[in-house]
C-alpha cells in the first residue's frame, strides 16, 4: 500500500504540472511574450518562436510546480508531526 500512495501522489504532482502548464499557456499572450523577449523590430522563424516559447514555458511551469511540491511536503510533513 505505501507503494501504491507513492505512484497516486506521484500521479497528483504530474497532473499540477499539466494544469499549471495550462493555466501559463492560456493565460501568458503569445504576442506579449514575443514582443517583451524580442521587442518590436526582430523577426524569428516560427519554429524558433515555438521553441522558445514552449521553452520558457515549460520551465515556468517546473519552478511553480516545484515550489507547490515543496510547500505540500512541507505541509504534509508538518501534519505528520502534529498528529504523532
Amino acid at each position: 500500500m505505501k507503494h501504491l500512495k507513492r505512484v497516486l501522489l506521484w500521479y497528483c504532482f504530474f497532473s499540477v504540472y499539466g494544469a499549471i502548464f495550462c493555466l501559463l499557456y492560456i493565460g501568458i499572450p503569445e504576442i506579449k511574450l514575443y514582443e517583451f523577449i524580442y521587442g518590436h523590430g526582430k523577426e524569428i522563424s516560427e519554429i524558433g518562436w515555438d521553441n522558445t516559447h514552449m521553452t520558457i514555458l515549460l520551465v515556468l511551469d517546473l519552478i511553480i510546480t516545484g515550489f507547490c511540491i515543496f510547500m505540500i511536503s512541507v505541509f504534509l510533513d508538518k501534519d505528520s508531526s502534529t498528529s504523532g
